[in-house]
Formats: structure tokens, sequence, C-alpha cells
């Protein structure tokens, strides 16, 4: 199958015959009817024209290719590197509240269970949040899943008397 440039170049021929042939029907009407000193004028004009349009033309397509290429490491070394995705301190602090009830039993049972059961309280006060277990092992909370567990129990609920 050929490529790309290769199938445009017949209707890119074919748009210059065709503005060829108007120009040329224009110059000739404007050549007949201008006076003889400023017919010169005319053909100039008309042959201005063409090149213009073949200069913007050539322009455009440059352009095109410079774009296409990939940027060189000096342009590279110009760009600004992406900003670092800034998140809510809130967010960073539940999260990290989250990360250490995992390793600490008592922080989990005294700071991060009382927050999840007034959160749940707050939902639906009628049901009680099952409390995860927690991992005997060197002291340490209820693991990750069951938190996950936890907090899908908990926006369940909250989807559930939102409708």
């Amino acid at each position: 199958m050929p490529s790309r440039p290769e199938r445009r170049w017949p209707s890119i021929v074919a748009g210059y015959l065709i503005l060829l042939v108007v120009v040329s029907i224009v110059t000739t009407i404007m050549y007949r009817l201008a006076e003889p000193a400023y017919r010169p004028s005319v053909v100039r004009a008309a042959a201005g024209l063409v090149l213009g349009v073949a200069l913007l033309h050539a322009r455009g397509r440059g352009r095109q290719a410079l774009e296409s290429d990939p940027p060189s490491l000096f342009d590279a070394a110009l760009a600004r590197p992406p900003a670092a995705p800034v998140l809510d301190r809130l967010f960073e602090q539940l999260e990290s509240e989250v990360r250490f009830g995992t390793r600490s039993v008592g922080y989990f049972e005294h700071v991060l269970w009382p927050r999840l059961s007034r959160l749940h309280a707050g939902v639906d006060g009628d049901t009680v949040l099952a409390k995860p277990p927690g991992r005997r092992w060197l002291g340490r909370g209820p693991s990750l899943d069951a938190l996950a567990e936890v907090v899908a129990a908990v926006e369940r609920t909250a989807r559930r008397d939102e409708r």
C-alpha cells in the first residue's frame, strides 16, 4: 500500500492545474481589457498569485515536516519538565493515616477505627460496621485489603442512601 505522500500528489497536481487554468482565463480577460501600458502588470500579478500560492503550500509542507520530527536533545532540554502532581493535603494525611493504621494496632484501634465508625454512623446510623481482624504479628493493624473492604462497605452504604 503506498504511503500517504505518494497518494496525495495527484490531488496536488490537479489543484495546481485548476489554479493555472482559472488564473489564465482571468488573466486573458484582464489582459484584453487593460490598456497596453498596464498589460505587463496584469501578467506579473497573475504570475505572482500562482507563485504566492505555491510558496504558501511549500511553507505549510515544510512546517508539517518539521513538526512531525521528534524534538532534538537541545529542544527537549529547553522544555520544562512536567509539573509534579499536586495532591490535596487532606488526601495525603488520610493516606498516611491508613498506611500507619496497618502498621500499628494501637493507632488503628484508637484513631483510625473510631473515625471510620463515625463516618459509617454519619451515613447509616442503624447498622454497625464490622471491625476487620487485626494481625497480631508484632502488633500490626489490619491489612490494606481488610481496610479496603471496610471503606467499600461504607461507600456502598452511602450510595444506597443517596438513591
